[in-house]
């Protein structure tokens, strides 16, 4: 991952040993092969600097988030997908329109098989046409999306830190399908900031 710098963080770990919970900020995936030397924490021990390589619980947590950020990577290094301009209100706390996908290079197939929600939002392709997929023959495709409110208590909405981004399955190729990232964008990041307005009065 991309270096970031120290985060100061004032958390008192007791002589009982018992564990303290400190969130770990890490950048962007390397996806160049590049390596670093292990992750550190650094502490301050009696006003002296003390450096702690990390141990990973479970082992390989870290190398496995990198896979799949750098699998993310590239499929957005072949297709565009983004959710439209569009949108509908069709029922309380609930909204319709369309995910959009564009083919970036000739000879790429992909596929988006599945659009789901978070912790806010619940979401889902509507209808039976589940699937969309672009290929040389089909450089661009749509589908409907359905996308309501399920949760705005102010806990959730206090603690949770990825509100308006859902998450599309798509394969490329005939790869393993790969979880992305989709951030709601204009319209439609205006539109979900409606529903919780709505889901909160």
């Amino acid at each position: 991952f991309e270096p970031v710098e120290p985060e100061a963080r004032d958390a008192v770990v007791p002589a009982s040993g018992r564990p303290v919970a400190v969130p770990l900020p890490f950048g962007t995936a390397r996806c160049d092969g590049a390596t670093e030397a292990p992750a550190e924490l650094v502490t301050d021990v009696d006003g002296e600097e003390v450096r702690v390589e990390l141990e990973e619980v479970p082992v390989g947590i870290l190398a496995g988030l990198h896979d799949a950020e750098c699998a993310a990577t590239a499929v957005f290094e072949d297709v565009d997908i983004r959710l439209g301009d569009h949108w509908e209100q069709t029922a309380p706390r609930t909204v319709s329109g369309d995910i959009e996908v564009v083919q970036r290079s000739p000879g790429v197939t992909a596929t988006v098989e599945e659009v789901t929600g978070n912790v806010i939002f619940s979401a889902g392709t509507a209808g039976d046409d589940a699937a969309l997929q672009v290929s040389d023959d089909v450089p661009s495709a749509s589908t409907g999306v359905v996308i309501s409110a399920a949760r705005c208590d102010p806990h959730a909405l206090t603690e949770y830190k990825r509100t308006f981004i859902l998450t599309a399955l798509v394969r490329v190729g005939d790869a393993e399908p790969v979880r992305v990232d989709l951030a709601a964008e204009g319209a439609a990041r205006r539109t979900l900031e409606d529903l919780l307005t709505q889901c909160l009065e």
